[in-house]
This record gives C-alpha cells, sequence and structure tokens, in this order.
C-alpha cells in the first residue's frame, strides 16, 4: 500500500512514490521524504525529499509544486501561519518566498551564503526570518518588504530555535535547547520588535523568571 501521512483532523494525504524526486536524479536516495512542515492553521502541509522540489497540500484545493532552483537539496522549509506562503532554503544557502498556486510569485530572500539551518515566514509576505550557521555561531537574519535581501539582526555562541509571528511584526528567539514547558538552568527566550530600528526586549532566563 501507499505510505500515508495524516492530514488536519478527517483526511490523509497520499504519497506517492517518487514524488519527490528530482528530474536529474532518479535513485533511490531522492525519493525519501526529508522535511515536512504544517501551517499553524491546520489547512497546508509541505513536504520535501532529497531534490530542489517541495509540494504543498492545501485542505481546500490542489497541490502547488514549488521548485527551489538549481540546488542539490532544499535544507529547510516553513508555512505561513494560513499556509498561503512557502518559505525555502536551498543547500548552497539560497532562501526563496512562494506564494501559493502562483509559480511566478517567488521573491528571492537571499542569493546564497552559509549553511541554513531554519527559516519560517509570516502571513501576506509581511515578514520572514531565518537561522544561518557560521562555525559554532548562529545567526538572526530577517527580511521585510521594506527591504531587498535579508539583513542581520543578532549572532549566537550555540544553538538556537526561531519563530516568526503571524503579522511579521516580532520574532522569538530561544535557546539553548528551545524548551519552555521543561525548561533547564541556561534556558533563555528573547523577543525582537521587528521595524526600523530592530528592538530587542529584555531577555528573560530560566527557571528563574519564567516567561
Amino acid at each position: 500500500t501507499e505510505p500515508m501521512l495524516r492530514f488536519a483532523e478527517h483526511s490523509s494525504v497520499p504519497l506517492a512514490p517518487g514524488t519527490f524526486a528530482s528530474p536529474k536524479k532518479q535513485d533511490d536516495d531522492d525519493k525519501a521524504l526529508r522535511l515536512a512542515s504544517l501551517s499553524a492553521a491546520g489547512t497546508a502541509l509541505a513536504l520535501a525529499g532529497e531534490g530542489d522540489l517541495v509540494r504543498v497540500r492545501h485542505e481546500d484545493g490542489p497541490a502547488d509544486l514549488q521548485r527551489h532552483g538549481e540546488v542539490d537539496k532544499v535544507v529547510a522549509i516553513g508555512l505561513s501561519p494560513d499556509g498561503h506562503w512557502l518559505i525555502s532554503a536551498g543547500s548552497d544557502g539560497s532562501i526563496i518566498l512562494f506564494e501559493r498556486s502562483i509559480h511566478t510569485g517567488r521573491r528571492v530572500l537571499r542569493v546564497a551564503g552559509t549553511e541554513v539551518l531554519a527559516v519560517s515566514c509570516a502571513d501576506g509576505e509581511l515578514g520572514a526570518v531565518a537561522t544561518v550557521r557560521r562555525g559554532d555561531e548562529r545567526t538572526l537574519l530577517w527580511w521585510s518588504k521594506r527591504r531587498p535581501t535579508m539583513v542581520e539582526v543578532r549572532t549566537y555562541n550555540g544553538p538556537m530555535l526561531t519563530t516568526i509571528a503571524a503579522d511579521g511584526t516580532r520574532v522569538v528567539v530561544t535557546g539553548p535547547v528551545g524548551s519552555i514547558s521543561d525548561p533547564e538552568p541556561g534556558d533563555w527566550l528573547e523577543v525582537f520588535e521587528l521595524g526600523d530600528p530592530v528592538w530587542g526586549m529584555p531577555r528573560v532566563e530560566w527557571p528563574g523568571d519564567r516567561p
């Protein structure tokens, strides 16, 4: 039988063999599912394999097939909370924002660069963030419509997790393991107001002062 993924509450998504195989490669490794992202509303699911393709399944319509570009593979994906926007990062460090069902509606946020670890985008093309790695350091990047490319917000000396608000006005950064429900000594959380300039709220460290 075909492998299945649970989607929303009363439906499932069939994954046909070779769905994510790049036309440039057809070996068995290209058929493996590597990345998945579910929109906050639960209405869209993005899936990527070893090639440069990302398939987005929507609860209320047909699937979109987006091609990141001339890269060996997509290394990170994210859906906006409403599922209308997809952000993806390639193995060359490039980052692209796609609009649902519009194959020409793509905006290059970063041409290339250091390794991308994670990406996240807001609703309505209002903003996007990414985490990139340079050695042991992690750098938070931010993009908005007012900027042609992503800019650096802050660099951290170790692992961290990021997410952007649905309206694109704030980004939350947690580290080193991002455990809010079960924090350990040394865990922390920061919130940035995104604008010109970017404003950072005081860092909260716990299990001292909980946010």
